[in-house]
């Protein structure tokens, strides 16, 4: 088994990109004769420690996503849409015209009306288990407040 974690969200290391993976030292042996011998570079080693050692930095940042993210479903489930259960940085929801329809093509567009405001949130279209919803990641309070807005007025549309 190897346990592999990021260090973007809770960490705010997003954009160096740092990571690490947990092994038995065989596996981690194995994984080492594999990997680029330059895949981290020091200013990003350097970031990475230091804030895996700022625990109260982690779990402030972790309280503010799951405030976020918890007001985000709240709007969701407000708007009648079906949302997993989440313990992540995203949730994933099944968007819901007015009239109450839902479906491939009902996610498909309401991710285009997004996309053309330049909200981005993914959808994976191409399987029928994960068609009718969209992945949206947890932003600022700000971000969400933007997604908010531009879903009032793509349900006014649509």
């Amino acid at each position: 088994m190897v346990v592999t974690r990021t260090l973007s969200k809770s960490h705010g290391l997003a954009g160096l990109r740092v990571g690490f993976a947990a092994a038995h030292p065989d596996v981690i042996d194995l994984l080492d004769r594999v990997r680029d011998s330059y895949n981290v570079n020091r200013l990003s080693q350097a970031g990475g420690l230091a804030a895996l050692e700022d625990a109260a930095y982690t779990a402030d940042v972790v309280r503010r996503v799951v405030a976020t993210r918890e007001r985000t479903r709240e709007v969701f489930d407000g708007l009648g849409w079906f949302t997993y259960p989440s313990a992540t940085n995203f949730l994933f929801t099944e968007p819901r015209t007015r009239d109450g329809r839902t479906g491939p093509e009902i996610a498909r567009g309401c991710y285009e009306f997004l996309l053309s405001r330049k909200v981005l949130v993914r959808h994976f279209g191409s399987h029928a288990l994960t068609a009718g919803f969209l992945r949206i990641t947890v932003g600022t309070d700000s971000q969400m407040h933007t997604l908010a807005e531009a879903l009032q007025s793509w349900l006014n549309h649509a």
